[in-house]
């Protein structure tokens, strides 16, 4: 559910409390919504299951397992938000690898716990809660059963993982590289990052939708600006069309790399992470195939250069 400060939320309604008063079972939240349900925010969630899949790494890389993963077997402290593994159960009848995997399908069987039991709740808020672990799920099942040991970095350096300054860093360094790029640009208009008139307000997001807008004005003012001050007769910047998804691309690239200068009521990284779900996994995916296809291009080229080096030497 969509919190009053734009930050997305994972509802864990099937939390059961600890023993002792001061630790919860990971999926009883830190806060209370007004209906009385529990739900962790989502900016604290995935580092909480960072920490789960950091101790259940510790134990494959020692050669053992868990045996018994599920909410109920994991403990969350408030104070410290230190994630505690319990609840073992040893499997002697399976081999050290096919108890990991089953560790392994355990984990994503609790991820479409929480994916399915939150989008039941929010009724149609679900697309601006759940999509990012929703794919993020299906990324994970779609890895290669091949070293569970590797799992972790291929897991843990996902987008889902991303904290804000990773974000910012990512449109600041990566996307900047790739804003004139014309594949990058045809990649995008056909992607799936943003809809096809992406500036209309959504009444799903309530108060956000003035933060975009302001946000929106401030680029756009931003940009006329410039053009006042261009003498030179060059062309001048337009303002961001809504039909335009690489505009979308532009303005988020503007807004991070102004936040300092923005104000509003939300924050850039909560706007653009709520309103356009897809925005970083599509982009990254783009990127990451451009960047794929340039060093196979590259490697072929630098092949045919080895070749004809070889070549002239055979003749020499």
């Amino acid at each position: 559910m969509a919190g009053e400060d734009g930050n997305r939320a994972v509802l864990c309604q099937s939390a059961m409390g600890g023993d002792d008063g001061n630790k919860a079972a990971l999926c009883q939240s830190t806060v209370d919504n007004k209906d009385g349900t529990k739900f962790i925010t989502e900016l604290i969630w995935p580092f909480l299951f960072r920490e789960t899949f950091d101790g259940v790494d510790f134990l494959w890389r020692n050669r053992t397992h868990h045996g018994n993963l599920s909410w109920r077997a994991l403990l969350y402290e408030r104070a410290t938000q230190i994630v505690t593994l319990c609840d073992f159960q040893f499997k002697e009848t399976a081999s050290p690898e096919i108890a990991q995997w089953e560790d392994w399908d355990a984990i994503i069987a609790m991820l479409r716990a929480v994916a399915e039991e939150a989008a039941v709740f929010n009724g149609t808020l679900d697309e601006i809660c759940f999509d990012e672990l929703s794919e993020f799920i299906l990324r994970l099942t779609g890895l290669p059963r091949e070293n569970i040991l590797s799992m972790r970095e291929t897991v843990l350096q996902d987008v889902f993982f991303w904290t804000p300054s990773e974000r910012t860093h990512f449109f600041m360094i990566k996307v900047q590289e790739f804003l004139k790029n014309t594949k990058f640009i045809s990649e995008v208009e056909k992607s799936d990052i943003c809809s096809s008139q992406w500036d209309s307000p959504e009444p799903r997001l309530g108060a956000l939708n003035k933060s975009f807008d302001a946000v929106l004005e401030h680029c756009n003012d931003y940009r006329a600006q410039l053009n006042h001050l261009d003498r030179g007769g060059n062309t001048k910047v337009p303002k961001f069309s809504g039909t335009k998804k690489m505009d979308c691309v532009s303005l988020a690239y503007a807004a991070y790399t102004h936040q300092n200068q923005i104000h509003v009521n939300h924050s850039i990284d909560a706007i653009f992470r709520v309103k356009f779900v897809r925005l970083f996994v599509g982009l990254n995916q783009i990127i990451k195939s451009l960047e794929t296809t340039v060093g196979a291009e590259h490697k072929g080229v630098t092949d045919g250069a080895d070749d004809a080096e070889t070549s002239n030497a055979m003749e020499e």
